[in-house]
């Protein structure tokens, strides 16, 4: 695979060119070749860089933690995160979101170049097993920049083939999203054929793959569930006579998908000590986020378990994180979109001391909540409540085991863990289930499955993007009034909301750098008022 300095290249050519005559070809070749770094590595080092950089900074970083503050699954009391909650610059500069687009397209070639040299220790056969995760993983980044981005560089972006020593493409154009979630699908569909052949070489990725060490099977788990996710996300643009078969599909594709929690597409590298899962990351270093006060009254209306939970409050004359629950001294959510500025004030999340927890690409919650809400938007009662308890069941497993990671954080003094607060989560899904879930669920079966779905994704597992979806996706529905948002930017009223971000702004490198990404910038205010194509907007 070439990992060239493509810009060294290129200037040791035209010094050689300058600087000497009559040279033959071979001697050319010879100044040209750069001797410190290797021309090729196998795909599967690649690889195991693609899957730590997607979960790291794309699914874990920056894109969920500015999603929590406009979703209200945390508010923002300081710096950026203050100033996106209030909707003051942060939410449309284009230097906001560059490490995102840089992070995510970068993570893009290196996926294109392990597709296109997937090959076998010999080079000579198709590792088919190396191409099919390849196709999966770039399905599931390019998917991620079009949900966050709408239309966006794809056809001419993101490639190494050089042209005279300079990129293929210095300016790319902008592909209409409705074309690239036809390639998100045609990848996903490639990934499934090339997963179910016989790969040249045995294991062939092995522990280079760092979520499911080379195990077709799991891989074609992992690809059924992201047809469903995304067969999800276009709801909006089906027909009313394609709607119900479509959800037909979401169900059909959870089927084929995970039977439990062991197949989830989960990346954990963290051991809590020299490495972090990348929520607690952000929280030690800026403490930038606190506990939202419209999420806290969904669970206090409810009666919620995780009331007792999941907040703790910090001491900063100590340095001790200590646990605190409704009526406690110290506890205090914040005010969406109207906190006061400054850390030290505001109760904070459990789920922000999680410092070995996932970062999960898919879960096996998110498979079950797509299936219940077909199954409800079907009108098949009995099966989205069978299919919504289970979901809510696996949630509160998740939400366990991050609370126990959150205990042994080590990085922050944790006390007054309320350990006679444990609880047994069988008894207490059936619980709460009967006596709080299921009397929402009947009165509105889809909203209480968005409900416990915006719920289960306030956690230490990077899902927060995928809630942003999820309320873009209900919003061009006319269902963006399920989740109650309470800050007043998010105000909502004839079809359209007041300042509820729609998209992220492109990257500063990509608008100073590429005239046609330059032009639909504008002045960023466009990520208030144009939806991306699957949540209502033009193509």
């Amino acid at each position: 695979m070439r990992i060239l300095n493509k810009h060294t290249k290129f200037l040791t050519l035209l010094l050689a060119v300058a600087a000497m005559t009559g040279c033959s070809e071979d001697k050319m070749d010879s100044i040209n070749t750069d001797k410190d770094h290797p021309h090729s590595v196998p795909a599967k080092f690649t690889f195991a860089d693609v899957i730590t950089s997607t979960a790291q900074y794309n699914v874990g970083g920056d894109i969920n933690t500015y999603a929590s503050v406009y979703n209200e699954q945390t508010a923002g009391i300081d710096n950026q995160l203050y100033n996106a909650d209030i909707r003051q610059g942060e939410p449309s500069s284009s230097t906001m979101s560059d490490n995102v687009w840089k992070n995510i397209y970068g993570t893009i070639t290196n996926t294109k170049l392990v597709y296109r040299e997937a090959l076998t220790a010999k080079g000579d056969k198709i590792d088919h097993q190396i191409r099919g995760c390849a196709a999966a993983m770039l399905a599931y980044n390019l998917a991620l920049t079009t949900d966050i981005f709408g239309d966006t560089p794809w056809s001419q972006a993101a490639d190494d083939e050089l042209k005279s020593g300079m990129p293929a493409y210095m300016n790319p154009v902008i592909d209409k999203q409705q074309d690239i979630y036809k390639d998100v699908f045609a990848l996903l569909d490639t990934a499934t054929v090339n997963l179910q052949k016989v790969s040249e070489e045995d294991n062939s990725l092995g522990s280079y793959d760092l979520m499911y060490n080379g195990n077709p099977v799991k891989w074609l788990k992992f690809v059924n569930g992201l047809k469903a996710r995304y067969t999800m996300r276009l709801l909006s643009t089906y027909s009313d006579a394609e709607k119900s078969a479509k959800l037909q599909q979401v169900i059909n594709f959870a089927d084929a998908s995970f039977t439990s929690a062991s197949d989830e597409a989960a990346f954990n590298a963290y051991n809590g000590t020299s490495n972090w899962n990348p929520v607690f990351d952000f929280w030690e270093s800026r403490q930038g986020i606190a506990t939202s006060e419209s999420l806290y009254k969904k669970l206090t209306a409810r009666k919620d378990p995780r009331l007792y939970r999941c907040f703790f409050n910090y001491d900063f004359s100590d340095y001790d994180a200590y646990q605190v629950k409704p009526g406690d001294k110290g506890f205090a959510p914040a005010p969406n979109g109207q906190a006061n500025l400054g850390i030290g004030s505001y109760t904070f999340d459990a789920f922000d001391l999680a410092t070995q927890a996932d970062v999960d690409l898919l879960s096996y919650r998110e498979v079950l909540f797509l299936k219940a809400e077909a199954y409800a938007r079907l009108g098949q009662k009995s099966e989205a409540e069978k299919t919504l308890k289970e979901a809510v069941a696996a949630s509160f497993d998740n939400a366990e085991k991050d609370i126990q990671y959150a205990k042994g954080c080590t990085q922050e003094g944790v006390t007054g863990f309320k350990d006679n607060e444990a609880i047994n989560v069988a008894d207490t899904v059936n619980n709460y289930f009967n006596n709080e879930v299921r009397p929402l669920f009947e009165a509105n079966p889809v909203k209480e499955v968005m409900i416990q779905k915006y719920l289960s994704f306030w956690n230490s597992n990077g899902e927060a993007t995928e809630t942003f979806c999820d309320i873009r996706r209900l919003l061009a529905l006319g269902e963006f009034d399920y989740y109650g948002l309470e800050n007043p930017a998010n105000g909502y009223s004839n079809g359209k909301t007041i300042k509820f971000p729609l998209r992220f702004p492109y990257g500063a490198s990509g608008v100073t750098a590429n005239p046609n990404i330059e032009k639909a910038y504008g002045n960023g205010s466009y990520i208030y008022t144009n939806p991306v194509w699957w949540a209502g907007g033009n193509n």
